[in-house]
């Protein structure tokens, strides 16, 4: 039943790319460090903001810096931690120590913060594509900017591939969006995500020496 022809499509480039990244994998931190070494615009995002720790205006003032990058044409990356020896993992696990949470609730509300501020920035910058990284962070997010299904347009890695979102949001109906786990993909796989370039197209070695996915 199924149809002999195969069924990989290939997505088009786009100018700008948005990343929120709630993963403290080191592969991750290695995409985040490559990425800010070919002109990506990197925010950290305080873990205290996204935990309600800080005002309303702090978020605020993030939220400009990074609409303002996408304006200028740079592709941006929110991120909370850089690997899993960043001093913001003991600082977020202080907190909702403090507040009587265990330290498993901080992938739903740093996830949930992140997929609201990507919401925002898609509504007030016409974004198209988007990456959401950590295992976590990606379900939580996703959950926040109002989208009911996702089709595969286009695999980038395995585990990584390229998806359309719908949404009864007219702004947010057409999304381009990536889930991305915290050990999937080369170290320059946000920049793949951008030119929409799968695997059989790679040009650069993955941290394995496979194309494409690295396991730790």
């Amino acid at each position: 039943m199924l149809p002999t022809e195969s069924l990989q499509r290939q997505a088009e480039p786009t100018d700008r790319l948005l990343v929120v990244s709630g993963s403290c994998s080191p592969v991750t931190g290695v995409q985040i460090e490559w990425a800010l070494k070919h002109g990506y615009a990197g925010i950290r995002v305080p873990s205290s903001l996204l935990l309600g720790n800080e005002t309303e205006a702090s978020q605020t003032k993030l939220l400009e810096e990074a609409e303002r990058f996408l304006r200028e044409g740079k592709s941006v990356i929110l991120y909370t931690a850089l690997g899993p020896a960043d001093e913001s993992i003991a600082q977020t696990r202080d907190y909702l120590r403090s507040k009587g949470l265990d330290s498993v609730a901080s992938g739903e509300l740093l996830g949930a913060r992140l997929g609201q501020m990507a919401r925002e920035l898609v509504l007030s910058t016409g974004l198209q594509r988007i990456v959401c990284a950590g295992g976590d962070t990606s379900g939580f997010a996703v959950k926040q900017m109002d989208l009911f299904a996702l089709e595969i347009m286009a695999g980038i890695v395995p585990g990584g591939p390229l998806c359309r979102a719908y949404s009864n949001d007219a702004k947010l109906d057409g999304l381009e969006i990536v889930l991305k786990g915290g050990q999937v993909g080369p170290p320059d796989f946000f920049e793949r995500v951008r030119k929409g370039r799968s695997e059989g197209q790679l040009d650069t070695p993955s941290m394995d020496g496979k194309q494409g996915f690295y396991e730790q």
